[in-house]
């Protein structure tokens, strides 16, 4: 499994391939779904919200999930984003990942790195590798076109 990253710059968006599928075996069968669909209550909004508090990522940071349901919410280029999580990174990481799963679902990163935009690919958009100190903007949303609501796992993890 590999997910599409678009890097934008400029208005254009290029587009390259990282990762392989790490999801535990029972999620990339699709029993993920089901259980995400029934623990979670659809959200709406107009604009992305805000997760409550900054994700603080430090030097003995490992794992911090979320769940939550993309609704749509404000139109972008990456895909109809419904809810953000701000991510403060103290210092340099080597290896973290950011990922979302279960469905046609997107990623738009903004950070001291520029802007990415992540797309889906089996069920999962992920962002992983070295990561600058700073504070970053992680949208999650579905794809433009998708009608239905989409319970979705958020997580950043240190590898």
């Amino acid at each position: 499994m590999t997910s599409q990253i678009d890097t934008i710059q400029n208005d254009k968006i290029k587009t390259s391939d990282t990762g392989r599928d790490r999801r535990p075996q029972w999620l990339r069968r699709g029993f993920g779904g089901a259980l995400a669909a029934i623990a979670l209550g659809a959200i709406s909004s107009a604009a992305p919200a805000l997760a409550a508090e900054p994700i603080q990522v430090g030097s003995n940071f490992s794992n911090v999930s979320h769940s939550g349901v993309a609704t749509g919410g404000s139109t972008h280029s990456c895909g109809e984003l419904s809810q953000t999580f701000t991510l403060n990174l103290a210092a340099d990481h080597d290896a973290l990942r950011v990922s979302v799963d279960n469905g046609p679902l997107v990623l738009f990163v903004t950070g001291p790195g520029g802007e990415y935009c992540i797309k889906a690919a089996n069920g999962v958009a992920e962002m992983e590798g070295y990561w600058v100190s700073g504070q970053y903007q992680v949208q999650v949303g579905r794809r433009a076109g998708t009608s239905q609501n989409v319970p979705f796992n958020f997580t950043v993890s240190a590898q």
